[in-house]
């Protein structure tokens, strides 16, 4: 039976919150049929609200609507929810549950805005969210919640084909999930889209994935094994940071057959492992104490700013089967002298017509090829 507290309101397309009568004596906000739109910042800073209940009918979320509500415990999304904006539960970082009354096609392709979810706004000092002097954040209580599809706990989640990416953020924190199943037909991982999964531990990419963005599977504690596609031709910096998958071999990090980080302290001289597939984003950005690096035969694509301020490297070997690379790869790389690439000078002028990538090698560097030698032209 509905609480004398709880508000009546005639059905309407845009909701208006009154924090005195929208929600009952046990915290709980029902949000009546016919809605489609949350207002921006509808119900800021409310800490009493605990359960959030929304309709079928509601299509959008604007930002900040839910911002600050330290209590929000619970939440249920009808399936016709198209967007999520910016903030809108951020700060919210005791949600425990989020309930979504459709299937996982619906969910994955409604939008999110950035930070939607638990990150805690600037300024904000209580309900257990404190900002340290150096920046960094503590949580009284570790945010993560259980993900619910049509009431029915989410611990393997099947993404079907029809879903063409994965978005940003879309599943960051989820506890419940521990196996990821990506069917054939999605193209790109998001960044933070499995971020701070905290029991996820096995993950199926298929091969019609090319891109895995900034952060896709950072701090994912229990996620000890990958195998990425030959598909893929970019991993961005950060994607498997602090994920167990990653296996170091002579100061070099490496998840499957992509190179993702590098120990910058102690890497001097390099020769990747046989097999290797790629250079992620960044992956030896500010090594200032490499000198030389031998590429394997078979690595296809070089990330950007790969050697970003690599201030001491002279000499990289690069196989003929690169296709790629990516913009800034030897940006500040003022000391590389000698570029060996196995393939002919038609071949290394290819990869240039890609992007401006060359640009950046310093004026007195030589390009060594089978056929001959090219020196970038000032």
């Amino acid at each position: 039976m509905q609480n004398k507290r709880q508000k009546e309101i005639k059905s309407e397309k845009i909701y208006n919150y009154d924090r005195n009568t929208s929600i009952d004596n046990s915290g709980t906000c029902i949000v009546p049929e016919g809605i489609e739109k949350i207002g921006a910042k509808c119900c800021y800073n409310d800490h009493c609200l605990t359960t959030l209940i929304l309709p079928k009918s509601l299509k959008y979320i604007d930002c900040m609507s839910f911002f600050a509500c330290g209590g929000l415990k619970s939440i249920t999304i009808g399936n016709k929810i198209t967007s999520i904006s910016e903030k809108v539960f951020c700060g919210a970082y005791r949600i425990r549950e989020i309930r979504f009354m459709g299937n996982v096609a619906q969910w994955c392709k409604a939008t999110f805005g950035p930070a939607y979810l638990y990150a805690p706004p600037e300024g904000i000092r209580d309900y257990g969210v404190r900002w340290e002097d150096d920046g960094t954040i503590t949580f009284a209580e570790k945010p993560g919640y259980d993900l619910y599809i049509n009431d029915k706990l989410v611990t393997k989640l099947i993404i079907p084909k029809s879903v063409k990416y994965i978005a940003n953020g879309k599943f960051m924190h989820c506890n419940s999930i521990n196996e990821v199943v990506i069917n054939n037909g999605a193209t790109i991982i998001q960044g933070f889209a499995f971020s701070k999964c905290v029991n996820l531990s096995n993950v199926t990419i298929p091969d019609s994935v090319t891109i895995i963005e900034y952060s896709a599977f950072s701090e994912c504690p229990a996620l000890t094994n990958v195998t990425i596609p030959d598909s893929v031709t970019t991993i961005e910096e950060y994607a498997f940071e602090y994920c167990p998958c990653i296996k170091v071999i002579n100061g070099v990090s490496y998840v499957d057959k992509w190179v993702v980080d590098c120990d910058y302290r102690t890497v001097t001289d390099v020769t990747l492992e046989i097999g290797t597939k790629g250079i992620a984003n960044c992956a030896f950005r500010n090594c200032k104490n490499l000198k030389r690096i031998v590429l394997p035969d078979g690595v296809i694509a070089i990330g950007n700013n790969a050697w970003e301020e690599c201030t001491g490297l002279k000499s990289i070997t690069i196989p003929d089967s690169v296709k790629s690379i990516g913009n800034k790869a030897f940006y500040w790389c003022y000391n590389l002298n000698e570029i060996y690439f196995k393939g002919t000078v038609e071949q290394w002028k290819r990869i240039n017509e890609k992007n401006y990538w060359q640009s950046y090698i310093p004026i007195k560097c030589k390009i060594y090829c089978s056929n001959g030698i090219l020196q970038r032209q000032r």
